[in-house]
């Protein structure tokens, strides 16, 4: 025989859990409690795999998060891709910048609570490494009080040093742990890493102050100078040739920092490696010079340059 109340209490778990979907998506705290109260499943998902929790996090709906996390809810999912936590924040590019929002209040809340802040380290870009590439010093102060390791690199193994984008972000980071030693999947150093991020000169110039070696590594595979030509950057590239680095190396393509120089059609960096006697006569994998990818790009006045005898 079927047991009626047994009928009865399924129904209510039932409803109340279309009711808690309902309320977390409406924002709406006082349909969370009541759904709460008919004994909604805390950890049903919707088409997205986002818990109750999850939504009402990524809508900064604190009192359906308290609600939630009250009732019993799991503040922390260390083997999903998406935790509450990781929902606090969004991504942006602001006028060419990494920007992140966050619910800041329901971001503390859940780590009071013991949400885990190096979520998703080394599978994911952890919450840490988000807050110091958009510069959000008092994100990244608030997770590191909670645990939030410095030595987390992101999914790709970067460290997370070359993510700082001001001298208080480096300071900050080797402050709780970060070490200048660490290195990447290429075996290069922290400083191309920097550089490779588009780290601004002020940041570049402090990490090799404290100690960060422009060429560490003969043996990595990355062009330092390569990696500033990809950026556009003049002052690095200026700054890292005055102190050494190689004019004439060559990225997977072959491409020297003439090349890209050439391709992008900067005549101001052309005459900057031009000075610093960089080869004009270097193919790349295509069998092009540099003179060669500027007249395809149609770049006449680098075409002048670079025929220039």
């Amino acid at each position: 025989m079927i047991d009626t109340r047994d009928l009865v209490a399924a129904d209510r778990k039932q409803w109340g859990t279309v009711a808690l979907m309902a309320g977390v998506n409406l924002r709406n705290e006082k349909l969370v409690r009541q759904a709460i109260a008919l004994g909604a499943d805390l950890e049903c998902m919707n088409s997205r795999a986002l818990t109750p929790l999850m939504i009402a996090a990524m809508h900064g709906d604190l009192g359906s998060v308290r609600a939630l996390v009250d009732a019993g809810a799991q503040v922390s999912c260390d083997n999903c891709y998406m935790s509450p936590l990781t929902m606090t924040y969004g991504v942006g590019v602001e006028h060419g910048r990494f920007t992140i929002s966050v619910h800041e209040e329901v971001l503390e809340y859940l780590l009071s609570k013991g949400a885990n802040p190096n979520h998703g380290c080394g599978r994911r870009r952890p919450m840490l490494y988000n807050a110091i590439m958009a510069d959000r010093l008092d994100i990244a102060r608030l997770l590191i009080s909670y645990g939030a390791h410095p030595g987390c690199s992101d999914r790709d193994d970067w460290p997370i040093l070359s993510a700082a984008q001001s001298r208080e972000a480096l300071h900050l980071l080797m402050d709780h742990g970060a070490s200048l030693a660490e290195r990447g999947p290429k075996g290069d150093g922290v400083l191309v890493y920097l550089v490779a991020a588009g780290a601004p000169l002020e940041v570049v110039e402090e990490a090799n102050r404290m100690g960060a070696a422009i060429i560490d590594d003969p043996q990595g595979e990355w062009c330092i100078t390569v990696l500033a030509l990809a950026h556009g950057k003049r002052d690095v590239v200026r700054w890292l040739l005055g102190r050494g680095a190689p004019v004439d190396c060559v990225d997977e393509h072959g491409d020297a920092p003439l090349h890209l120089a050439a391709e992008a059609g900067r005549a101001d960096l052309v005459k900057l490696l031009l000075a610093r006697k960089a080869n004009k006569t270097l193919k790349n994998s295509s069998g092009m010079t540099p003179e060669d990818v500027a007249r395809q790009k149609g770049a006449e006045e680098v075409v002048r340059l670079l025929s220039a005898p």
